[in-house]
């Protein structure tokens, strides 16, 4: 969303007009409009300034005007991590979904009528491409949960807090028997917030880790599924069968030990889970794309 939709969108919530209105109206009544008009402009600047530019304000919008997304049933499960998606990460769910349902059906006019009975090979493919494509959506709501964590921390801010913190230490100089116990209290309590502090910069320089291999886990789901839903549509006879169910369900036991080693930053456990029905028959009529 360009940025002028965001200033838009700020300047039109309600508050702001009240505000604006209420500024306008002080300045007349008051009878010092080329006083405080200028005021209430400069301040309505700023504002705006600071919330379109505010990534938690941009993604609220870009929520509110992304399409209603079409659930998998009545599994609440998707409903939930569908309507916390953000526009970008829903439309890649619903492209990589809906060319699985096209093959899928590409694939089944294939089966009936160059190899005859295919129907269980083929509920094999499809069983595993819809378990793949769960924890592909699971993991699309684990990055977007660690993204919000990080619109929320500065690891600026922290840094600056620390080099205070050591510094109030430093000049406190070393701890000393004659020490007073008002001086002991004031060194614990520096001494446990830097601690804190520092646990908070490690604990984000984790969460930056787990979020690469997010990132390069669903790129490779991305591909694996893509290309396990292939298969069927380039399979050209019977004696390739195994090895297509071999890839299946390896791709599903790596793609589900991947995402139990993620299980933290998730909503949803990966270890015996029945994953909701997300291939129908055919693509999303008007998915966001």
């Amino acid at each position: 969303m360009p940025i002028f939709r965001y200033v838009r969108k700020a300047f039109l919530y309600h508050w702001n007009l009240l505000f604006v209105g209420a500024g306008a109206a002080l300045a007349f009544i008051a009878g010092i409009p080329d006083i405080l008009l200028p005021l209430v402009g400069a301040a309505e600047l700023v504002y705006l300034a600071a919330i379109a530019s505010s990534r938690r304000f941009q993604a609220i919008m870009d929520a509110e005007d992304a399409p209603e997304p079409l659930p998998a049933g009545n599994d609440e499960r998707v409903k939930k991590i569908t309507r916390a998606l953000c526009a970008e990460d829903l439309k890649r769910y619903y492209r990589l979904r809906n060319r699985c349902v096209e093959l899928q059906r590409i694939a089944k006019g294939f089966d009936s009528e160059t190899m005859g009975d295919l129907s269980s090979i083929s509920d094999i493919r499809i069983d595993g491409i819809n378990r793949l494509l769960w924890i592909f959506l699971k993991l699309l709501h684990a990055k977007n949960g660690l993204e919000t964590f990080f619109s929320t921390f500065d690891p600026a801010d922290v840094n600056a807090e620390i080099q205070r913190i050591q510094t109030r230490l430093a000049d406190m100089g070393p701890e000393t028997a004659e020490a007073t116990l008002a001086d002991a209290k004031r060194r614990q309590l520096l001494t446990d917030t830097l601690a804190a502090s520092e646990q908070r910069l490690a604990n984000h320089a984790t969460a930056r880790e787990k979020y690469d291999v997010v990132r390069l886990e669903l790129d490779r789901l991305d591909a694996k599924i893509a290309g396990l839903a292939e298969l069927g549509v380039n399979r050209k006879d019977p004696d390739h069968l195994g090895p297509e169910i071999d890839a299946v369900s390896g791709s599903v036991t790596q793609a589900e030990t991947a995402m139990g080693e993620l299980a933290f930053i998730a909503d949803f456990a990966a270890d015996d889970e029945t994953a909701p029905h997300l291939l129908g028959e055919e693509p999303e009529s008007n998915p966001p794309l």
